[in-house]
């Protein structure tokens, strides 16, 4: 595959803040040996930019690059730079078949100066990682158990500059009963490592020890009423954690409409979000930067919901909702007090605070099709979205957040679609 862009920038802002020309492209492949039991599979890839110095300037800052770390020995931000280009690639070796046993292993790499975002998006760079996982799979139906399975996992990465930034375990299971309704179970755990995108291009910080379980069950889908229901639970050694919690129910009773509701809440409280970093000459064990951030403790909860119905073959009707609301609380300012550490100090400047909200959404949408003859049909499309900010509060309460939601004011959009079959 081979993508490439190319801007035509007449004005001086544009060029300063888009790149003039970018590719990517890349190779694959996949061999299967051993009657197809086994198989080895990699890429190869390259992308880069090219274009003004201030545009150029602006993607070594990116999040998944940061040149600016003043302790990368590296990493270097240079200004007069017109271009960058990178490599990026992966090799994993396979066992995919057996009556039991499979797992593989994998190593993966990409360079700091690989750049794709103009082909799509990109998640991070500067990385080296190595990983493998092993699965125990049990096909044969028993007197409990139509299927089961229980697989582990283990990664590690690095940054180019021998940084351990990352340390993933995994245990998890799947299971389905002979009544066919199914489970799943995980736990998981990242040992403490270093964090080398938390002060946003500053120093390194230490990635603080966390583990986390799952667990959901699914009722037999094949029933005209099904449900389903999990949770989600993750702790930090820091005082961080994350309980999360969703159920569905979907109603099929009719061969006409079926409906389904997917509620969700989620709770967070984070020891340390970043807010941003100011000059402080006294700062010298953070390179003259003072990195700002604060405790947040942020609660979610919205419920999707869909509704089909079928009139005829013909006619049919969807609808969608989703009503969204969500609370961040905002402890006081805090500083990191050294680089590689996890370690925060109270600031009493007063120069960077964050404000508490809440936000209240919904978005939803009806479609009306009608196929009146084969191959041409008529659209008609209802679109509402409504929002609703509330600077100062803070705190959760659905009934309130709730009748603010529904008391914003709607925009509402109508869409006309045709498609005609002219040879039908």
């Amino acid at each position: 595959m081979l993508s490439s862009v190319n801007r035509s920038l007449e004005s001086e802002e544009l060029r300063a803040v888009f790149p003039a020309a970018a590719v990517t492209g890349g190779v694959d492949f996949v061999h299967q040996f051993a009657s197809r039991k086994w198989s080895l599979s990699g890429f190869a890839a390259m992308g880069g930019v090219r274009g003004d110095t201030l545009a150029v300037a602006r993607t070594q800052r990116r999040p998944w690059r940061y040149f600016q770390r003043p302790d990368a020995d590296h990493l270097e931000l240079d200004p007069g730079r017109d271009a960058l280009a990178g490599v990026a690639g992966e090799l994993r070796l396979r066992k995919q078949a057996g009556a039991h046993w499979r797992g593989g292993l994998a190593a993966a790499t990409i360079s700091p100066e690989f750049e794709s975002s103009d082909l799509g998006s990109q998640r991070r760079g500067d990385r080296f990682d190595v990983s493998g996982d092993l699965v125990y799979v049990q096909q044969k139906p028993g007197p409990v158990f139509r299927f089961y399975q229980v697989n582990s996992s283990l990664r590690r990465e690095v940054n180019y500059d021998g940084d351990h930034i990352l340390t993933s375990l995994f245990l998890g299971s799947y299971a389905q009963l002979r009544s066919y309704w199914s489970f799943n179970a995980n736990f998981g755990a990242q040992p403490r490592s270093f964090d080398d995108r938390l002060t946003r291009g500053g120093p390194l910080a230490i990635r603080p020890a966390n583990w986390r379980v799952f667990g959901a069950i699914n009722s037999d889908q094949r029933k005209p009423l099904t449900v389903n229901a999990g949770s989600f639970y993750l702790r930090e050694d820091a005082g961080g954690y994350v309980v999360d919690a969703f159920a569905g129910l979907q109603v099929k009773v009719s061969p006409r409409w079926n409906l389904s509701l997917s509620p969700n809440y989620s709770r967070g409280v984070a020891p340390a979000q970043y807010l941003s970093s100011v000059a402080d000459s006294t700062a010298s064990g953070l390179f003259g930067r003072r990195y700002v951030f604060a405790g947040l403790d942020q609660t979610t909860f919205s419920i999707n919901t869909r509704f089909n119905y079928t009139f005829n073959p013909d006619l049919t009707l969807e609808v969608y909702a989703q009503p969204f609301v969500s609370a961040a609380d905002f402890g006081e300012a805090k500083y990191l007090v050294a680089a590689r550490t996890f370690d925060f100090a109270p600031d009493t400047t007063g120069r960077v605070s964050a404000k508490d909200f809440n936000i209240r959404s919904l978005r939803g949408n009806a479609v009306l099709r009608w196929e009146w003859r084969p191959g041409t049909t008529l659209y008609l499309a209802w679109q509402q979205q409504r929002e609703s900010f509330a600077a100062d509060l803070g705190d959760f309460s659905f009934g309130r957040d709730r009748s603010a939601l529904f008391g914003a004011r709607p925009d509402n959009v109508f869409v006309i679609k045709m498609n005609y079959w002219l040879n039908p």
